[in-house]
């Protein structure tokens, strides 16, 4: 898909309200604190470990609030 796949499909998904885009407040953390794009956040927390994490709902990771996944993805593991 690439990056301007990916950044076409975001801006329609906010036109026509299709994606939840709550979901992704570690990617937007992660943009707004490192200065970077959406898109090139959403690549780096998506190849991240802590995505397997955060989809395991049988693990806390996925509960916990976006500043401590934002910390964990930072220190590499979960604090």
């Amino acid at each position: 898909m690439g990056h301007e796949g990916i950044t076409h499909y975001l801006d329609l998904a906010e036109v026509y309200h299709c994606e939840n885009i709550d979901k992704y407040r570690l990617i937007y953390e992660k943009a707004k604190r490192e200065n970077i794009s959406f898109v090139d956040s959403l690549f780096a927390v998506y190849d991240s470990w802590i995505m397997r994490k955060i989809d395991d709902y049988n693990c806390s990771m996925y509960y916990e609030n976006t500043s401590y996944q934002y910390a964990s993805l930072v220190a590499g593991h979960a604090l």
